[in-house]
């Protein structure tokens, strides 16, 4: 299968916030972390990938280790015109609905992955598709808000390859799917990455998750396959401390 992976890049933001994560250090850590966790997991896979990397005016250090650490897998960077969430996800969705690839998969840099995680998806999405003949988005990550009561929804557990994967209709903008499902709605993309931050009214629950809720199968493992490290402090993931550990750089603390 041909996969498209576009990672999006910033590696700046408050700090008193990144306090309140799960690990309390600044965001350009995380970002060579996680990034360095979906480098491997990408070349764990092994198979024909092709990696863009919008960057959103990273500081000059971390451009340069996210460059020499992704040399091998040939990415082509892409420097955003405009800074901020928005114009950088437009361009990402704008990507996706162009591509030529089997399955492309929208990442933010804040999502610490498994080395298996791209093999897995991949092998999921195959799988589901082939199980329902119709539309399949990954979301890799099990958030726990989806089981607070005020967020819990009725859903289908299935296994694929003695992994346990629940229906959702809800995610981030970190999932894979076909190009066709972000060109048949991009009215909703096209809203959440414009209007995003800008007009209160807009969120993932009343604009992509549409897509999930009335167009496409989603998908993610109960297991996370890929941590977000935006999480609250108070949250715990199991295996997060190795995980973090095995992905640390020499210019980490």
């Amino acid at each position: 299968m041909k996969l498209h992976v576009i990672l999006r890049m910033h590696d700046l933001g408050d700090v008193r916030l990144h306090e309140k994560r799960i690990k309390p250090v600044g965001k350009p850590e995380i970002v060579r972390r996680c990034t360095n966790s979906l480098f491997k997991s990408i070349r764990s896979y092994g198979n024909d990938v092709s990696l863009d990397i919008l960057d959103d005016h990273s500081t000059n250090e971390t451009r340069k280790i996210v460059e020499q650490m992704s040399s091998d897998l040939n990415p082509t960077f892409h420097e955003m015109e405009l800074s901020g969430n928005n114009f950088s996800l437009l361009t990402a969705f704008d990507m996706m609905r162009k591509s030529t690839a089997d399955m492309v998969y929208m990442v933010e840099d804040d999502f610490l992955h498994y080395e298996n995680a791209i093999t897995k998806m991949v092998r999921a999405y195959e799988r589901y598709t082939e199980l329902t003949g119709q539309s399949v988005a990954i979301h890799p990550f099990d958030d726990q808000d989806n089981y607070k009561p005020e967020c819990a929804t009725p859903c289908r557990l299935t296994y694929v390859d003695g992994d346990l994967w629940r229906t959702n209709d809800y995610c981030t903008g970190t999932f894979a799917t076909a190009p066709k499902t972000i060109a048949e709605n991009w009215d909703v993309c096209y809203r959440l990455a414009h209007d995003y931050g800008i007009d209160p009214e807009v969120r993932e629950d009343n604009t992509i998750s549409l897509i999930w809720r009335n167009h496409t199968n989603l998908f993610s493992p109960i297991r996370s396959l890929a941590i977000h490290m935006g999480d609250p402090i108070n949250v715990k993931h199991e295996g997060l401390d190795n995980l973090w550990n095995k992905n640390k750089l020499e210019h980490d603390g």
